[in-house]
């Protein structure tokens, strides 16, 4: 990632959704390499949004070695509302991948968002609106470390005939 004023200030608390996913945006904009997701639904951070789709289409389309995984407790968000998303799982699967949470992680209420490795979004809770940033390594590379876990234990990924598209 380049550079960017947003990432002199380090740590940073957003108390509502609006700044949470401008910050989202502006994280996933950058991004070059990953986007890893873990969520209630989805829906906090507007994954049914066509600026979300683009640029997942985007980052997966820049290079050939990009990916996104999206670890979800309920997916059922995503089959009703994300058409765009889910189109682009006819196109740009395994390098997407949208897949429901093991049920053993059901009691697990709090979100992550990591972007290239270098950035994290947390959310300590699905039912509060509160957000973090950090660039800090050490916070990102334990919310990776987490999202990698929960990747492994998801279940088998979303299909664009799951959906009947």
């Amino acid at each position: 990632m380049d550079i960017d004023p947003i990432d002199l200030q380090g740590y940073r608390r957003l108390e509502a959704r609006g700044p949470a996913r401008e910050a989202f945006d502006r994280c996933l904009a950058r991004a070059r390499r990953s986007l890893r997701i873990f969520d209630d639904n989805g829906e906090f951070w507007g994954l049914e949004r066509k600026a979300f789709a683009d640029a997942v289409k985007a980052l997966l389309d820049r290079d050939r070695d990009a990916s996104v995984a999206i670890v979800l407790h309920d997916t059922g968000f995503v089959e009703r509302h994300c058409p765009r998303l889910l189109a682009l799982l006819g196109t740009h699967a395994p390098r997407l991948r949208i897949a429901p949470a093991d049920p053993a992680v059901r009691a697990y209420e709090r979100g992550f968002v990591v972007v290239d490795d270098t950035v994290v979004l947390r959310r300590p809770s699905f039912g509060r609106s509160r957000a973090f940033l950090d660039f800090d390594e050490a916070e990102v590379a334990a919310a990776g470390k987490l999202l990698d876990e929960l990747l492994d234990g998801a279940l088998p990924s979303l299909s664009v005939n799951v959906t009947g598209l």
